[in-house]
């Protein structure tokens, strides 16, 4: 793993800083806005209770992409201790069959998790009663062409209407079945 130098660690940080100062004070001059905005209205407005709700809404939009960067930043975490593990292994200078060995051992243990992996995103899409897109894409594929069918076809409107109904009913309840 290819580590970053210090300087160029210090200047993300700073730039991070200077990012989050000055959405502070936008946040800040929006506040008074609302403020001012707020005792011009009648009925008057709480300010506190319209900065706690779109405190929620931000707290709900966020918590992806915090755990998105949680995630990432476990990974990375990871792939530092992967890195110095390794370093520590290189330098007891192994046998070729001792790298040979670690090296199936370590395939085994990345094999190991990447089941794992798909365990959980399977058990995610069980859990949310979700096809996998490839499947899903061809179900709807299928759907699209038989749209096409009964809309170039010489049915009358009402019964080409009856006839997708009926074939969307039928293939929500197959993609149910299916799960």
């Amino acid at each position: 793993m290819i580590t970053p130098p210090k300087r160029l660690i210090e200047q993300r940080q700073k730039m991070i800083q200077r990012q989050m100062s000055k959405t502070s004070m936008e946040l800040q001059k929006h506040f008074l806005d609302l403020l001012t905005w707020t005792q011009q209205c009648s009925p008057p407005i709480d300010v506190h209770q319209i900065s706690e709700m779109m405190d929620k809404c931000v707290e709900n939009g966020l918590r992806r992409l915090k755990d998105k960067f949680n995630y990432k930043k476990t990974m990375l975490q990871h792939n530092y201790d992967d890195q110095q593990a390794i370093t520590k292994f290189y330098s007891l200078h192994p046998t070729k069959e001792q790298i040979h060995l670690a090296k199936k051992i370590w395939q085994s243990v990345a094999a190991e998790f990447t089941v794992k992996e798909r365990q959980e995103i399977l058990r995610k899409r069980i859990s949310l009663r979700r096809l996998p897109s490839s499947i899903d894409r061809s179900i709807d594929q299928a759907v699209d062409d038989i749209r096409a069918m009964l809309e170039s076809s010489a049915i009358d409107d009402d019964e080409c209407a009856n006839l997708a109904s009926r074939c969307s009913k039928t293939i929500t309840q197959f993609k149910c079945d299916v799960m």
